[in-house]
């Protein structure tokens, strides 16, 4: 996913580790009140 880092090059983001979510583990984190998808 190296296109992840070319889009985020601009932003606050300090990333070291990008993963794709499955399906539960997605389900998983929109329990916590402050989710939300970056750009959404």
């Amino acid at each position: 996913m190296p296109e992840v880092r070319v889009i985020l090059k601009d932003q606050p983001f300090h990333i070291e580790l990008v993963e794709q979510l499955s399906d539960a583990h997605l389900q998983y984190e929109k329990q916590n009140e402050d989710f939300q998808l970056w750009g959404q």
